[in-house]
């Protein structure tokens, strides 16, 4: 017999009645859910109740620290500043007039080396100049005896003519000047100067087979040595003088009203030139050139500074090609304050502290500018206060706190760089 299993017998009711709350039930139900809301509530009013006020305080004005400078009118000179390079003002290509061996050559003929006006530089060998000098002066000597042969003849010649033209009467005097001999006296007088000619030529090359420095000069290149065979037109070497280099600088063309080019009324502006870390030499304009730089299309100057060598020692030499920054001494600008270029704003205003402390935007009138300074002509009185520190966002009738003052006068010196030196 097969045992059954209980949990088999066993049976599960499908549906299940819903359990039934009795009204005291719900009622304490409902009770406890409106005592947790008013306890909610309570606490609730009394936090809203109890929380801090914060009390009310007029807002504190935003104040700004600066520096200050004190402006006072005065009358300053405009200096230019430029770059450019140095070039030589005087420089030949030494070529020899006659042909030759080399047979000397100056001690200094070395590139680099200096030689003086009047020295000689190179010597060829004249022994054939001297062969046909000699030759030459033979043929003269030749040729004033033919002359005197001939002169004796004219004398007889015109001794004989006065016998003929007494013994013979309607005598024809149409050929007298073959009866005199003169187309001969001619021909000996041509032979007598054309030998002379020869020999003046002949000297001339002579001369000439010794070469001397036409000015204070230094070899810049050479292109023979002793022995050297040259001919005539032969390069011998590259001379560049000594005694004066030119700085060839630009400047925008807006600014050469600001200084004396040289005319017929006087010389062009002085101009310091500055180079090699060594102090200022002494320079003037001499020539404004008629083409302007074909990159930046600015003028061009020929600035003239003597002894560029230093010869009288106790600087560095200049030397050609290097660059160079020059100052040009400027127009005086007469009654016009000056600032610093950080302190203009705009290109037409400055921050001013006004009698309240507070900042003032006052619009200027600018003359002149360099990267350093700005020189301003109308705008502005003697005592204004100028802020040459940095505010963020300037704000007319914004307080400030002065930090320090200082006062600027026309005795302040200009610096900075010439290419952004500005008029207005």
């Amino acid at each position: 017999m097969k045992e059954e299993n209980p949990a088999n017998n066993s049976e599960i009711p499908i549906d299940l009645p819903t359990p039934q709350r009795s009204w005291k039930q719900r009622l304490a139900a409902l009770f406890i859910i409106l005592v947790i809301l008013a306890l909610g509530g309570g606490v609730a009013i009394a936090l809203i109740k109890t929380k801090p006020i914060a009390k009310k305080k007029p807002p504190t004005k935003m104040q700004v620290l600066v520096e200050t400078e004190t402006v006072t009118h005065s009358s300053t000179r405009v200096t230019i500043e430029a770059l450019g390079r140095m070039v030589p003002s005087r420089q030949i290509t030494l070529q020899a007039r006659v042909a030759g061996t080399v047979k000397y050559l100056h001690p200094q003929f070395v590139p680099g080396g200096i030689i003086s006006q009047g020295e000689v530089i190179i010597r060829l060998d004249d022994t054939d100049y001297q062969l046909e000098l000699k030759r030459k002066q033979n043929l003269l000597q030749q040729a004033l005896a033919d002359l005197r042969i001939e002169e004796g003849n004219q004398t007889v010649a015109s001794q004989e003519w006065e016998l003929i033209k007494r013994r013979s009467d309607g005598f024809d005097t149409s050929s007298i000047d073959l009866a005199l001999r003169k187309p001969q006296l001619e021909k000996i007088q041509a032979i007598v100067a054309s030998a002379k000619t020869d020999i003046k030529r002949v000297e001339i090359d002579l001369e000439r087979t010794v070469i001397k420095a036409p000015f204070n000069a230094v070899i810049k290149e050479k292109n023979i040595d002793l022995g050297s065979q040259v001919g005539s037109q032969s390069q011998l070497a590259s001379l560049v003088g000594i005694d004066a280099f030119w700085a060839e600088v630009s400047v925008p063309e807006d600014k050469l009203s600001w200084f004396s080019l040289p005319d017929t009324k006087g010389p062009g502006s002085p101009v310091q030139v500055f180079a090699n870390h060594d102090g200022p030499r002494t320079g003037q304009i001499i020539k404004l050139l008629p083409d302007v730089e074909q990159q930046g299309l600015m003028a061009k100057l020929l600035i003239e500074v003597d002894d560029p060598m230093a010869s009288t020692g106790g600087r560095n030499p200049l030397l050609l090609g290097s660059f160079v920054r020059v100052e040009i001494t400027g127009k005086m600008l007469e009654k016009v304050y000056q600032a610093p270029r950080s302190a203009l704003k705009d290109d037409k205003t400055v921050l001013v502290v006004s009698q309240e402390q507070t900042l003032h935007i006052q619009p200027v009138s600018v003359v002149w500018k360099n990267s350093a300074q700005v020189f301003i002509g109308a705008g502005l009185k003697t005592g204004d206060r100028i802020i040459t520190s940095q505010v963020a966002a300037p704000v007319e009738g914004m307080p400030l706190i002065i930090n320090d003052t200082k006062t600027i006068t026309g005795e302040d010196q200009q610096t900075g760089q010439g290419n952004e030196h500005e008029q207005r």
